[in-house]
This record gives C-alpha cells, sequence and structure tokens, in this order.
C-alpha cells in the first residue's frame, strides 16, 4: 500500500513539473510574441452603412521592446486600413531619450486622424504632487511631430459615412490630470462619445450616457490572468474594475485593451491589437 501511494506521489508530482514547464514555456517564449488582433462591434449610431473601423493600441512601453518590434506594430495595423487610429498611452518607460524610439509611429495611416491620450510612464514619473520633473510636454511634442494628435482633456469632432461623432481624450487620473468637466459640458448630449484615455479610472461611470464608448489600456490585462484574483488585485491597485476586455460602464460600455507591450512574461494575456466597429 504504502508503495501504491509513492507511486501515485511520483505521478502527480511528474504530471505537476510538466504543466509547470509548459506554463513557463507558453507565459516567457510564446505568448508576449504572439500579438493578437481583436475584434469588437458596438452600436452606438444605429446606421445602417459602412461602420466606422478604429484601431485602439496602448502601453508600447518602447524601452522594454526589442528592436524592430514597433514596427511591426506598425506594419499590422495599416494592414488594417483603420478609419481612425487611438494610442491610450504610455508609449514610453520612464525616460525623455526613449522618445526617439517611437519614430516607426510615422508611418501609421488613418483618413480620419491619429490621437494619443497620455499615460502615467509619458510623464516619466507619477504621484499629483511628486515635485520630480515631468517630461510630458517632451512627449507630446514627439508625438505631435510623429504626425499624433495628443488629446489632453480635449475633444476633436469628427464626421464620415454620415455620421458624427467626438473623439475625447482624457488626461491620466495618477498624476491628477483628468480634467475633462469643462470640454463635457459643452458637448451637446445627444453627440457619440468615443472618450479614450490610459487609466479607466480617469473617467467616471457618472459621466457615462447610452452614446458613450470608454476605450482604455493601462492593465496589460494583467499580463499573468487568474481568474478572480487578476481582477482582484488590479482593483485594488488603483487599475479599475476592468481587467481587460469589454464590460458594461455605468450607462455606456467599455473595452479595455491589453496593449501591445510583450511585457516579458504573459499568460492568457496575450498583446493586443484592438480593432473597434462603431455602427
Amino acid at each position: 500500500m504504502f508503495y501504491k501511494q509513492k507511486n501515485m506521489f511520483v505521478v502527480l508530482l511528474i504530471i505537476l513539473s510538466i504543466i509547470c514547464l509548459i506554463v513557463f514555456v507558453d507565459s516567457v517564449f510564446i505568448e508576449p510574441y504572439n500579438l493578437k488582433i481583436t475584434e469588437n462591434t458596438f452600436n452606438l449610431f444605429n446606421q445602417t452603412g459602412e461602420p466606422i473601423k478604429v484601431v485602439l493600441i496602448s502601453d508600447i512601453h518602447i524601452a522594454s521592446q526589442e528592436k524592430g518590434y514597433l514596427t511591426e506594430v506598425v506594419n499590422k495595423i495599416n494592414e488594417l486600413e483603420p478609419d481612425l487610429i487611438l494610442i491610450a498611452g504610455d508609449s514610453i518607460d520612464y525616460f525623455e531619450s526613449e522618445l526617439q524610439e517611437l519614430e516607426p509611429l510615422k508611418k501609421l495611416n488613418a483618413p480620419l486622424g491619429k490621437f494619443a491620450a497620455l499615460g502615467n510612464h509619458d510623464y516619466g514619473i507619477w504621484g499629483c504632487n511628486n515635485p520630480i520633473p515631468k517630461i510630458d510636454k517632451q512627449t507630446e511634442k514627439r508625438l505631435n511631430d510623429l504626425g499624433i494628435s495628443v488629446l489632453r482633456n480635449e475633444l476633436e469632432i469628427i464626421e464620415s459615412n454620415n455620421k458624427r461623432f467626438a473623439v475625447f481624450g482624457i488626461d491620466d487620473a495618477w498624476l491628477c490630470k483628468n480634467n475633462y468637466s469643462n470640454a463635457l459640458r459643452n458637448l451637446d448630449a445627444s453627440t457619440v462619445k468615443i472618450v479614450f484615455t490610459h487609466n479607466q479610472v480617469s473617467f467616471s461611470t457618472n459621466d457615462t450616457d447610452s452614446k458613450t464608448l470608454v476605450l482604455a489600456g493601462h492593465t496589460h490585462c494583467g499580463q499573468i490572468q487568474i481568474p478572480f484574483l487578476t481582477d482582484f488585485l488590479l482593483e485594488q491597485s488603483g487599475f479599475g474594475k476592468i481587467s481587460g476586455g469589454r464590460a458594461k460602464y455605468g450607462d455606456g460600455e467599455i473595452y479595455v485593451t491589453c496593449g501591445v507591450t510583450t511585457g516579458k512574461v504573459r499568460f492568457l494575456t496575450n498583446p493586443e491589437i484592438s480593432v473597434i466597429y462603431l455602427k
């Protein structure tokens, strides 16, 4: 009996070791480099005809990527032929010197525009009263020079395919810069609002309505996705309630993308290019 139990223990140990090895190989060598493209459709206009095709990315974290990776991301985006491109923050990690490495973004193509919001890393530091000099202005200038308009609690009205909507870029809550009430106050209530921001907590659910779609990044979808636990830990750490994907958000909806950063380690959370169809 003892030997049977010992043999069973050895078998279980071998099985567990194999599972751990598979998870390790997948999370370190496979998933971080398996860039996926997701598609979601949101019915905001209730109109027939061609939808507006939006590509959403976030969390480039350029200093953490291998050489040529951002060019690969840009090429994949252009192959999708989007109407509109939104970059939801954290294009860099910490330092102004990284900004030159964003050069491939200059080749992005989108007839309705290319817009970015700033994330906490785009400031170089975070914290509402942190006295260390920030680099947000340098990041903004670099993105503008690359043909990407940075929206800082600002909106742009876009009209295409008989559809009229506002693209509303919100600055980052971790810097206490998400002061968007004035821009929102001047917007007609019936206007469809595409709100994009780095951190979902930057835009309150109280300011949503049925014509609101919030697009965000920041979470990396937890990088290592463990049911219930990942969501709990992210919320407790100030990342918001939604670790990734589509969900109800106040009276509107939200989509949180996993980001394009490889993250070095990922499990059940591939880096992501999000295609959003607006109908």
